[in-house]
């Protein structure tokens, strides 16, 4: 009988952790924070990620996050992943972790505007030209990307003699 009365509110909680969802939507501000690497987005296409520098899941996504800027950085593409830690804690993660694209920390605003509950799993958004939040995820990411702006430039072909 009492696990049926706390039943409810446990999944309540839950839920209120749970990341809003922005797709086709227009994208919330990200202002308000500490760059502690990079600068806020110049350019068209955001690549937005919420982390903590003590996640897992947020050490784990710096690798795609880096391959992301990397390929499309040239094509007018910023990454930029944000957390609610201390600019001391972000610059450690960065230099620990070897990221390679913006970083805000004391992010709070942006983490209460965008609704995120947890970062626990890294949440990553594209955010178009129009400020419009196209899908959420790496792989839904780079796809768009890809197909929008064109994949990286193949390896120029080798000189004959």
């Amino acid at each position: 009988m009492r696990l049926a009365l706390f039943l409810p509110l446990a999944l309540a909680g839950c839920k209120a952790a749970l990341n809003k969802d922005f797709t086709h939507e227009p994208a919330p501000r990200i202002d308000g924070g500490a760059w502690i690497s990079g600068k806020p987005p110049a350019r068209d296409w955001q690549v937005l990620t919420f982390f903590r520098p003590d996640g897992e899941r947020s050490a784990a996504a710096v690798p795609r996050l880096n391959a992301i800027q990397q390929e499309f950085g040239p094509k007018g593409v910023d990454v930029v992943a944000i957390t609610r830690a201390s600019a001391d804690d972000a610059k450690r993660f960065a230099e620990e972790r070897g990221a390679s694209y913006a970083i805000q920390a004391k992010g709070d605003a942006a983490f209460e505007r965008w609704g995120i509950g947890s970062p626990e799993h890294a949440p990553v958004y594209l955010v178009d030209p129009n400020g419009i939040v196209l899908t959420e995820g790496y792989d839904d990411c780079a796809e768009i990307l890809r197909e929008r702006l064109g994949s990286a430039p193949a390896a120029p072909p080798k000189k004959s003699r």
